[in-house]
């Protein structure tokens, strides 16, 4: 954006000179917007802010069901600066995206701030903070994922998988002042793979002999007495307990269900009894 001429307004094209219209093609093109700004006086630079003052030309294209034109695409946000604000700047490019019809998938933002009141900028660091490249990676897997892209729902992309290991287009807008460097292909990024573990029932066989132990010594080996408390009773009662831990405990190994525990990235999936065909997993 900072090296093209764009007109202010909110018409898709402004008139002679405006370069938004070769730059609306592109966006209009691509899978996937990502906007990046720095953070000037707590807010968006001015050409983050007319970005969106363009695409506010977008809310009248709409299609034959009344979608706004860039439906079924997915913008993600990236700030930079040396003083607080990413969270607000990026709520306040989340609303306007997701305005003009864009599906904001989630961690769909990657930022950087440094300490405050001092002059460095994220172009001078020696390296990418490994939280900042981690939570790029996050956001660079995530827009596939987005809702749209599930089974069953439209997508102007058939050929595109849920992890998307494709083709997909991206357009990269710069909001002025430094942004992300290309440190990391985003598109190289791989998610992290599923993790199974098996749900254990609360109360352990083990748990119910221990509890079956301590209220056996109390009722009919401890003859000392306390104020206030019958012990001999309290050793009832964890004697109770435990043999009702112990045959449900026994009940479920002998019906030999297994729930699974599928841990994604973000979500954790139970699947009850344990089928490896099942889709969430």
């Amino acid at each position: 954006m900072v090296d093209h001429d764009v007109k202010p307004g909110v018409a898709a094209d402004m008139g002679a000179g405006d370069a938004w219209p070769d730059i609306r093609r592109q966006v209009l093109a691509a899978d996937v917007l990502v906007l990046a700004t720095p953070t000037w006086m707590g807010h968006m630079s001015s050409v983050a802010q007319r970005v969106l003052e363009r695409l506010d030309a977008e809310l009248s294209e709409t299609d034959g069901d009344g979608r706004p034109g860039l439906f079924d695409k997915v913008a993600i946000v990236a700030v930079v600066g040396n003083e607080d604000g990413a969270h607000k700047v990026s709520a306040d490019l989340f609303q306007a995206l997701n305005d003009v019809g864009y599906t904001i998938p989630a961690q769909g933002v990657t930022y950087w701030n440094g300490e405050a009141m001092h002059s460095t900028d994220y172009r001078d660091l020696d390296e990418t903070p490994e939280v900042t490249a981690s939570t790029t990676a996050v956001a660079a897997r995530n827009p596939p994922t987005s809702p749209l892209r599930c089974a069953g729902a439209p997508t102007r992309r058939p050929d595109r998988n849920a992890l998307g290991d494709t083709e997909a287009s991206s357009a990269w807008l710069a909001g002025g002042g430094p942004t992300l460097p290309a440190q990391h292909d985003l598109r190289s990024a791989h998610p992290y793979p599923a993790r199974r573990t098996q749900k254990r029932p609360t109360m352990t066989i083990g748990a119910s002999l221990l509890l079956i132990a301590v209220g056996a010594v109390l009722k009919f080996a401890v003859t000392a007495t306390v104020s206030g408390i019958d012990i001999s009773t309290v050793g009832v009662v964890l004697m109770v307990v435990g043999a009702v831990g112990l045959v449900l405990g026994l009940v479920m190994m002998a019906s030999r269900r297994r729930t699974d525990v599928i841990t994604h990235p973000g979500r954790t999936t139970y699947v009850e009894p344990n089928n490896p065909n099942d889709p969430r997993i």
